[in-house]
């Protein structure tokens, strides 16, 4: 699924993150959507024990997790801009045959940010 999808977020490839505020940048540096962090507090809710972020009825969790010797931060939507729970179904050990099944379980799922 695209996590631009139904978002008041646009997700880029590029992220800062800052005392108040967690920018999406482009390629070249240029903000395209901003999270106000004064405004939008980190709280954990029922979905999650992660840390989780609400921007009006659309909620954020965030994740990290070391993978291949990358500290990965994930942001992983739960609901919504418009208050619709969002799930994701991971389907590939479903796949029969066992190579397919390997080169698809190598491949991440989720949007990640690592830090350089």
């Amino acid at each position: 699924m695209d996590s631009n999808y139904n978002s008041n977020i646009k997700f880029t490839k590029f992220i800062a993150i800052d005392l108040d505020q967690i920018s999406f940048l482009n390629d070249s540096k240029e903000i395209i959507s901003r999270i106000d962090l004064k405004n939008n507090k980190f709280t954990t809710t029922s979905f999650s024990a992660f840390p989780s972020l609400q921007i009006d009825k659309e909620i954020l969790y965030f994740s990290v997790r070391k993978v291949n010797g990358q500290q990965r931060l994930r942001l992983i939507k739960q609901v919504d801009k418009n208050g619709n729970l969002v799930g994701r179904i991971d389907d590939r050990g479903n796949i029969i045959n066992r190579k397919a099944r390997k080169k698809a379980l190598k491949k991440e799922i989720y949007t990640y940010y690592i830090k350089k």
